[in-house]
């Protein structure tokens, strides 16, 4: 015998055109920004794959030096359920490409992956390593300021010291040609230049 308990399942942005929503790819993502538009542009990836962006909003608190966007990834969260998925990480990658580019508008992304997130990042970073600025390289514990303040506090900032490591990278489409990918190790955190 089974019991089965009936979950709630609030409506996504298909259903309720009150929430905000962001649309690229032909797809509508359920989508929140906070900050100056002018600011360095950082976007948030959630966990899952399947989950939403509710419990990392703390990060929100980043908007007074950054541009935050915070998306639920496609099939996820309150982002449209799709008839005919495609769950492959090229179309995940592609997706964050195409929100890079329009929240971007240029400049280099600093992007911030928890869990799932992170191997996104990671899957981005391989693919478009010349559109980062920055990355955590700490994973966040818990979905509270205390955590994210002390991981974040001063990043951007010059550090009193880093080290500068030159890798050669394989043939990409974002870089241009004789170019190095200069990667500088921070106390926490992962910037290119």
């Amino acid at each position: 015998m089974f019991n089965f308990r009936c979950a709630h399942v609030p409506r996504t942005t298909a259903f309720n055109p009150t929430l905000p929503s962001i649309r690229v790819n032909g797809h509508s993502f359920h989508a929140e920004t906070f900050g100056d538009p002018a600011s360095p542009p950082l976007i948030v990836l959630h966990g899952g794959p399947g989950g939403d962006y509710s419990c990392l909003l703390s990060l929100a608190m980043l908007s007074d030096e950054y541009h935050v966007l915070f998306y639920d990834q496609r099939g996820s969260g309150l982002s449209p359920r799709e008839d005919h998925p495609d769950p492959s990480m090229e179309a995940f990658v592609r997706d964050l490409d195409s929100l890079v580019d329009l929240h971007g508008m240029g400049k280099k992304m600093r992007l911030i992956g928890h869990s799932w997130g992170r191997i996104m990042v990671t899957a981005y970073l391989t693919r478009h390593p010349y559109k980062v600025s920055q990355i955590p390289m700490r994973r966040l514990r818990r979905c509270s300021p205390t955590p994210c303040n002390r991981t974040l506090t001063g990043w951007g900032k010059s550090p009193g010291r880093s080290t500068g490591v030159h890798l050669s990278q394989s043939p990409s489409s974002d870089r241009k040609a004789g170019s190095r990918v200069s990667f500088v190790l921070l106390p926490n955190f992962l910037s290119f230049s």
